[in-house]
C-alpha cells in the first residue's frame, strides 16, 4: 500500500516539472508572428539545384550528340566449308573401358518386378 505522502510529492514534482515546460515554452502570439513574419530566401539550395540541373543538362546533350557506334557486322554471304569425315578429337572416343557401354541392353526388355531383398 503506498503512503498519501509519496502521492502528495509526486504530484508536486510533476506540477514543477508542467511549470518549467510552460516557461520555455514560447507563447502564441509569439509563435504566430514569427510564422507571418517574411523570412530571407535560402538561395544555397537553389544555387546547387541549379548547377546540378545545368550538369546533368551538359551530359544529357554530349550523350545526345556523340554519334551511335557502327553496328557490328558479321560476314555478309555465309562461306560453305567441307568439315573432314573424322575430326582430329575422334580418337578420344576410343577407349578400351567404353566397350561395356557398346552392349548396352535394349530399353524395351522386360522388367524384374520382383523385388527379391524384401
Amino acid at each position: 500500500m503506498t503512503d498519501l505522502r509519496d502521492d502528495d510529492a509526486l504530484a508536486r514534482r510533476f506540477a514543477a516539472l508542467r511549470g518549467a515546460d510552460a516557461r520555455r515554452t514560447p507563447s502564441f502570439e509569439r509563435t504566430l508572428a514569427d510564422a507571418t513574419r517574411p523570412r530571407r530566401a535560402i538561395r544555397r539550395p537553389l544555387v546547387f539545384a541549379l548547377a546540378g540541373t545545368a550538369a546533368a543538362a551538359i551530359v544529357a546533350a554530349f550523350w545526345l550528340v556523340q554519334p551511335a557506334a557502327p553496328p557490328v557486322r558479321g560476314p555478309s554471304d555465309p562461306v560453305a566449308t567441307a568439315l573432314p569425315q573424322e575430326m582430329p578429337t575422334d580418337f578420344l572416343l576410343e577407349t578400351a573401358s567404353l566397350d561395356a557401354t557398346r552392349d548396352a541392353p535394349a530399353l524395351n526388355a522386360p522388367v524384374n518386378d520382383e523385388v527379391p531383398f524384401l
